[in-house]
């Protein structure tokens, strides 16, 4: 099999977008969204052998001063792609793949499988070890009030209810309304001691308020904005991307501003809103929880484990548990980075 190999830095291939209709793919497959988020910092690979095509889109991260690099994407539901799912060319393909990343000094990454797509069963049985991750939250998004009151549990139709009745959704506009979702979004960042990953800096939001696939949207009671978020519109699956809400919880205001995203989604073309999982997926999770209420059942979610350079990682898991031992029984693949490089 004679594979041609496309590797681009911030935009795909011209020739991806023959084989591909970004339409239907992820949020995180298109070049606007990977741009607004990582800027000029992520990399395509396009890898073909003049009849099928295989795509994937990657941030890579450096690891400390060793010189190496890992892929680990906390956002998104994205993944490699194929034209098909021939098990001797996506096999090939991702020997390709692993071969750039070898070029790049990355030694291991994980994949995050598109639960709409399934892209992750043409990676069983490959070099790839595909992991159930958990469930998450995907939501229908319909037209009507009574349609999408319908497809939430019964609890949450009485706090979107309650909203609906007591406050005001507003889809924000310019730049004042970014600059809301903002104060709003970093205030409660500090508020719940978040990691320094999710602190984006101003030229992201600066990114997203020029970009046609972010919208930024808020509820406010009176005058007071108590709940907001940023989403990502597009066809295929729009997502309930970052969200924020005032130091004191408001009835029916974080349930409202859901509701109002999937009926905005639904008017920008999606039939389908992403709010992601939890910290896990257990009942003890109040994140999930309440991202459990907008839809009857969860969705599976499956990541792919890579490894590029085996002594590399192996050397740095040791090294790791030897700082830790608690780390030899964690799941995490990158466990390194949990005690070494955060």
């Amino acid at each position: 099999m004679s594979l041609e190999v496309h590797l681009e830095c911030a935009r795909h291939h011209a020739r991806a977008y023959a084989f591909f209709d970004f339409s239907g793919l992820d949020a995180f497959h298109h070049a606007d969204v990977l741009s607004v988020v990582h800027g000029r910092d992520w990399r395509s690979v396009l890898i073909t052998d003049g009849r099928e095509a295989w795509l994937h889109a990657f941030a890579k991260a450096p690891i400390g001063e060793t010189g190496h690099f890992d892929v680990d994407p906390f956002l998104g539901y994205a993944g490699p792609v194929a034209t098909t799912a021939d098990s001797r060319f996506v096999e090939a393909a991702l020997q390709a793949h692993s071969e750039v990343c070898r070029a790049e000094n990355i030694i291991a990454e994980v994949f995050r499988f598109n639960p709409l797509l399934g892209n992750h069963a043409a990676f069983d049985g490959t070099a790839t070890r595909v992991v159930r991750a958990k469930d998450i939250i995907i939501t229908e998004c319909a037209a009507e009030e009574d349609a999408q009151l319908v497809t939430f549990t019964k609890s949450c139709r009485s706090s979107v209810r309650r909203g609906l009745r007591d406050l005001a959704f507003e889809d924000f506009k310019g730049a004042s309304g970014m600059d809301a979702f903002a104060g709003l979004y970093r205030r409660s960042l500090d508020r719940l001691g978040s990691e320094a990953k999710w602190y984006f800096p101003n030229a992201f939001l600066a990114r997203a308020l020029a970009s046609d696939q972010f919208a930024a949207y808020g509820v406010r009671k009176g005058s007071e904005l108590v709940s907001a978020a940023l989403a990502i519109h597009h066809p295929a699956g729009a997502y309930y991307f970052l969200a924020a809400n005032a130091d004191a919880q408001v009835q029916g205001a974080n349930e409202l501003l859901v509701y109002g995203i999937a009926r905005a989604a639904f008017a920008r073309g999606a039939r389908r809103l992403i709010l992601g999982g939890g910290h896990g997926d257990s009942a003890t999770d109040a994140l999930y929880r309440f991202k459990a209420k907008f839809a009857p059942s969860p969705t599976p979610f499956h990541i792919g484990l890579m490894t590029y350079n085996g002594p590399a990682l192996e050397a740095l898991r040791a090294e790791a548990v030897a700082h830790r031992p608690e780390l030899a029984e964690a799941p995490y693949f990158l466990n390194y980075r949990l005690a070494l490089y955060p």
